[in-house]
């Protein structure tokens, strides 16, 4: 890591870079920028830890300017998920954009966390990635519609519920909100601040 100076308000952010079509691997770089530059750039929410009880994690490696790092499977996920192979992206991604071996660092750069959420194009937020999160969505999205969209009255809104409690669809949904990502506080932070 290339020192950063966070009493000046300096932090990194990740660039994406183009992907290869037979090419799996991530290649990235890192920008020395300030929260203000966090306006052109995607604040990525994601959880560390898998397993029943948040233990284990996972590492996968990424391309940083020529040189090999090690993340969470989790946040290599969501990079992955967020590369493209026709243009560049710029994100703040803690597990990168922070040196987690340096105390002090993490330190210095945790208070400038809630600037970077707030100033970034969008957050992006990743629970994880599931065979049914796309069910989940849909589900989510149709209550969503049902509830404000067409302003359902609770009879009506409640007969929807019963009528969806036993499809896929709903199982998915639960599942969803059952991810241990939504009991990390941080996640609160992030969401609240985030466009």
């Amino acid at each position: 890591y290339e020192k950063i100076d966070s009493s000046k308000g300096q932090i990194r952010l990740l660039r994406i870079q183009k992907q290869h079509l037979f090419w799996g691997h991530l290649r990235c770089s890192i920008e020395i920028a300030r929260p203000e530059n966090a306006s052109q750039c995607e604040a990525l929410s994601y959880r560390w830890k898998f397993g029943s009880d948040g233990a284990d994690i996972k590492f996968r490696r990424i391309f940083i300017d020529d040189e090999t790092m090690e993340i969470p499977q989790s946040a290599w996920e969501l990079l992955h998920a967020r590369s493209s192979l026709y243009t560049e992206r710029l994100v703040w991604l803690d597990a990168v954009c922070i040196d987690q071996k340096n105390t002090s660092e993490k330190a210095g750069q945790i208070p400038l966390m809630g600037q970077i959420y707030t100033k970034a194009t969008q957050v992006i937020v990743w629970p994880g990635d599931r065979f049914d999160s796309g069910m989940a969505s849909t589900m989510v999205l149709r209550l969503f519609v049902t509830n404000y969209q067409f302003e359902a009255e609770e009879e009506e809104f409640r007969s929807i519920l019963e009528h969806e409690t036993g499809r896929m669809g709903w199982k998915a949904m639960v599942n969803l909100f059952e991810n241990p990502y939504f009991t990390r506080i941080w996640c609160v932070q992030e969401v609240a601040l985030g466009e």
